[in-house]
């Protein structure tokens, strides 16, 4: 099996190299009713001296999703664009994924951030040991 990447050239004429920087490194969506979206936004900074091309978006769980996720994507330096994040929960249950995020980016060429959110019902819910013991009771 072949594994390739993508080669990017870097001058070493003092043309500058891209750096990724993002306006966090993780994110709690918090409660969110099942079947619906909580969104949170994020920032992607270029802080280096040449474009920063990003090359992929990958979320571990389908849960999440990423607004734009237009490929490649490209930032000059110094320039911030901005993300929408989305949580959408299928089940009563916490969640946590990685978005990965691959530029040209000679340090950190995959940005690493971490997502987190809890499914929960709309309205009461009353899990079913509570009701048993009050079943017991009566």
């Amino acid at each position: 099996m072949f594994l390739y990447r993508t080669l990017y050239k870097y001058s070493l004429t003092g043309q500058g190299n891209p750096q990724i920087a993002t306006s966090t490194n993780s994110v709690d969506f918090g409660n969110t009713i099942i079947g619906s979206t909580n969104d949170r936004t994020m920032t992607i900074t270029n802080t280096g001296t040449a474009n920063l091309i990003i090359s992929n978006y990958t979320m571990t769980s389908d849960r999440f999703e990423i607004a734009p996720n237009f490929v490649p994507d490209t930032l000059t330096p110094s320039q911030t664009k901005n993300y929408t994040l989305k949580f959408t929960p299928n089940a009563f249950d916490t969640t946590s994924a990685q978005l990965r995020i691959v530029s040209n980016d000679a340090v950190t060429p995959t940005k690493i951030i971490t997502l987190r959110g809890k499914g929960v019902f709309n309205g009461s819910y009353i899990s079913s040991p509570i009701l048993h013991l009050f079943r017991e009771k009566n």
